[in-house]
């Protein structure tokens, strides 16, 4: 850091939601934080825990898009921001969702008519700057809602660094985003540090960023803790080794579809060459590719949502498909978790036992108050709550899974993934996977990798296909817990 001054200092911040209109639920006690000029914190911790309602109390929108009762400080350069009308122009922030914050549908006319408002006429010149920088330049001439959700997540970067902010909030930035460019989100992020911003993080999976962030605290219970970032830096991922396929089935399976010469294009010339596939009874398959590599479309064409354009997709045993979107506020459709569960659960030939399945599974996997609205669950929480819906209703035979390690902590995709495997082998269902990091790949017992690329479906050669070892998870889980208190800023 160039300076030691502190710009964003929080203190004694307190939040609580009115759950069911009267009861008090604290979400945070007394976090205290000083972030100084050019300082880059990262803030961990499991899904729920309120890493986003602290992100959001920080730029003063949490009070303004939520019920919630709001004491203590933020100030930015000694400033209190917590009731100001609109968050400094000084601070900007990233959330999960990166579609929401373009306004024009094409985005050369979306980001010129932001940099306008600052820039007037050297408009194009800045985004063409900034675009370059970044290395986005190739997209500035696509539809926003082409964009896959890591082509999203950069692009919205992008618009946040046009007006070179002070401090710069990042909220799961590495969320959709594929291997190769989360090399370069930390080549923005080392840039932006020595533009002397001060830069927030809130991320699950932190691993990649340690070697960039100056300290590390965790969010856990509603208090503020800080970690030895050395002692996190030691808890890397062992030497890959091979997995072996116990997946396998040792009888042939029954075939449950196979697709013949399948092509899909998009109006924007993008054309997918799948080819050929066949998916069985009881195998777990991964789809591991780049962002835009085609593996959400991929799904969208087994589970009907779209057409092929030539080619066949042929059915040999119809089964009931149960699909979860990369954005998984997108599955649910009710007002509270136990209407979900009823809506599935009439599905079911047994809709008793479907109810008591899927609340046992919602409840080991920490989702406890069902008549919560599940559009208020946390991101982590959403994909929790739907798995349990997809896997223990007992209503869907194959499931399509769009990114589900997204969102949610080391340890959690460990058990999601400890669940998947297990549904796989001892319920009978079939599951496909689409992910874009081979660390995605850290816990699953996959039947077959395919790596796609440009839309071609390559399968792995390697019959055990390297993965880190499972123990990550439960060291991650031990710092977890040892965790000191944030005393000093």
């Amino acid at each position: 850091m160039n300076s030691e001054s502190v710009v964003l200092e929080v203190r004694n911040l307190k939040v609580s939601y009115y759950v069911d209109g009267s009861r008090e639920k604290t979400i945070l006690k007394n976090i205290n934080l000083s972030v100084r000029r050019g300082e880059t914190v990262l803030v961990i911790g499991k899904s729920g825990s309120g890493k986003t309602t602290l992100a959001r109390s920080i730029i003063g929108l949490l009070n303004k898009t939520q019920n919630a009762t709001i004491e203590g400080e933020v100030l930015f350069k000694g400033k209190d921001i917590v009731n100001a009308d609109l968050p400094p122009e000084e601070i900007k922030y990233v959330g999960q969702n990166p579609y929401i914050y373009f306004v024009e549908y094409h985005l050369k006319r979306d980001l010129e008519g932001y940099a306008h408002r600052y820039y007037g006429e050297k408009a194009k010149e800045i985004v063409l700057e900034k675009s370059r920088f970044l290395g986005l330049e190739h997209l500035l001439d696509r539809f926003y809602y082409f964009l896959s959700g890591g082509e999203a997540r950069r692009v919205a970067i992008l618009k946040a660094i046009i007006t070179n902010p002070e401090v710069l909030i990042l909220d799961e930035p590495l969320m959709w985003v594929d291997d190769e460019n989360v090399l370069k989100i930390k080549e923005i992020i080392r840039s932006l540090r020595s533009m002397n911003v001060s830069i927030i993080i809130f991320e699950h999976r932190f691993m990649p960023l340690l070697d960039i962030v100056d300290n590390v605290y965790l969010l856990k219970n509603g208090i503020l803790y800080r970690l030895d970032k050395n002692r996190l830096s030691a808890t890397q991922a062992p030497e890959e080794q091979t997995r072996h396929n116990n997946n396998a089935p040792s009888m042939s399976p029954r075939k449950i579809l196979s697709m013949k010469n399948v092509v899909f294009s998009y109006d924007d010339a993008r054309v997918y060459e799948f080819g050929d596939f066949e998916l069985s009874e009881k195998e777990l398959i991964v789809l591991l590719g780049r962002n835009g590599s085609g593996k959400s479309t991929f799904l969208k064409l087994v589970s009907g949502q779209l057409k092929p354009k030539s080619g066949s997709i042929t059915w040999h045993h119809r089964c009931r498909t149960g699909y979860l979107p990369q954005k998984p506020i997108a599955f649910f459709t009710e007002i509270t978790v136990m209407k979900e569960i009823e809506e599935v659960c009439k599905q079911s030939k047994n809709p008793g036992g479907c109810r008591d399945n899927v609340e046992k599974a919602l409840k080991a996997l920490g989702i406890n108050d069902l008549e919560r609205s599940p559009f208020s669950l946390s991101w982590g929480e959403q994909i929790r709550t739907a798995l349990a819906l997809l896997g223990y209703s007992g209503v869907y035979g194959l499931l399509l899974l769009d990114e589900p390690f997204t969102g949610i902590d080391y340890y959690d995709r460990y058990v999601i993934a400890g669940i998947l495997n297990n549904l796989v082998a001892c319920n009978g269902v079939s599951v496909i996977v689409a992910a874009s990091t081979m660390e995605s790949l850290s816990y699953l017992n996959p039947s077959h990798v395919y790596h796609v690329n440009n839309g071609r479906l390559v399968p792995s050669r390697d019959q055990h296909e390297l993965a880190y070892d499972k123990s990550i998870a439960l060291k991650i889980k031990d710092i977890y817990e040892g965790a000191v208190p944030c005393s000093e800023n």
